[in-house]
């Protein structure tokens, strides 16, 4: 009799999938349909890559190509920036991060005025956690307008010798929080030269938009010791990101003010704006921006 032979079936081996289909399978769970849809009709190759992967190449493209387009695009005034509010809506338009300022400031070694206007926003920044952390910490609303005053004498106003900074006149603890906070948030290194570039005037406005401080219309004396007083402080109004002003006139007359300057045509633009100052007063910020293309 013969033994019968134990005849073994062929098992099949586990499809071993690919490090870039699984890749796909994963980026199709982690994203909504429609988005990995979007991704895949591309024709990118973008969604073979991992996670990771797309992460590093994310923050290769913001740094090598995005921040460098905007100092150009600031340079060719194709952008013009006039002051910190401008600047935010430029970088955020582009979805830049206002934590890469001091990436804006080394980029822009030719463009002096972009660096004032960048060393400005972050100070104005700096000094605003100051003055919420002193709001948040009142009790008693009757203090505040002595409060808030008091703070902006101290972070605006000149101090006395025995506290004041060896090299500048601004008092020590404040300059120690701009240095470290400018480092920490903004990879910047304050110096004194940039401090004493500073226009307070532009801090003070800047501070009292992002704060809500509504003060009283006077010429504030900022090289005194207290340039401020509680009778300065007129109320506290609220703050919303995302409310701003706009107009389609007023953006209509300011790219056709662009359009004269790149034509050559300086009047045309002045009258331009002219035009949208007196039809659109109360959106400063497009007049001021048409204003800024013609200098005669």
């Amino acid at each position: 009799m013969h033994e019968k032979q134990n005849t073994k079936l062929p098992l099949k081996e586990p499809k071993v999938e690919s490090k870039e289909t699984e890749n796909s399978c994963n980026l199709k769970n982690l994203l909504p349909e429609p988005v990995y849809t979007r991704l895949l009709e591309s024709n990118t190759g973008l969604h073979l890559k991992s996670p990771q992967e797309l992460t590093e190449m994310a923050m290769i493209y913001y740094d090598e190509v995005a921040l460098p387009k905007l100092v150009s695009d600031f340079g060719s005034l194709e952008l013009s920036p006039v002051d910190g509010r401008t600047l935010t809506d430029f970088m955020h338009t582009r979805g830049l991060r206002m934590c890469s300022l001091g990436q804006v400031v080394k980029l822009s070694e030719k463009l002096s005025h972009v660096q004032s206007l960048c060393i400005h926003e972050m100070i104005v920044r700096a000094f605003k956690h100051v003055v919420r952390a002193v709001i948040a910490a009142v009790s008693d609303t009757g203090d505040l307008s002595i409060l808030i005053a008091a703070t902006l004498n101290m972070l605006l106003g000149l101090p006395d010798s025995g506290v004041s900074h060896s090299a500048i006149r601004v008092h020590f603890l404040v300059w120690r929080w701009l240095e470290v906070f400018l480092r920490k948030r903004y990879k910047w290194e304050l110096t004194t030269s940039n401090y004493n570039d500073i226009r307070k005037y532009a801090i003070l406005r800047g501070l009292c938009h992002k704060v809500g401080i509504e003060l009283a219309p006077r010429d504030f004396d900022m090289d005194s010791n207290f340039p401020y007083d509680k009778s300065d402080i007129i109320s506290l109004v609220p703050v919303h990101k995302q409310v701003a002003c706009s107009s389609a006139d007023a953006r209509q007359l300011l790219e056709s003010s662009k359009m004269a300057l790149d034509k050559g045509f300086g009047k045309i633009n002045c009258s331009l704006w002219s035009l949208s100052s007196d039809d659109c007063w109360s959106l400063q910020s497009f007049s001021c921006c048409s204003l800024s293309y013609w200098r005669p």
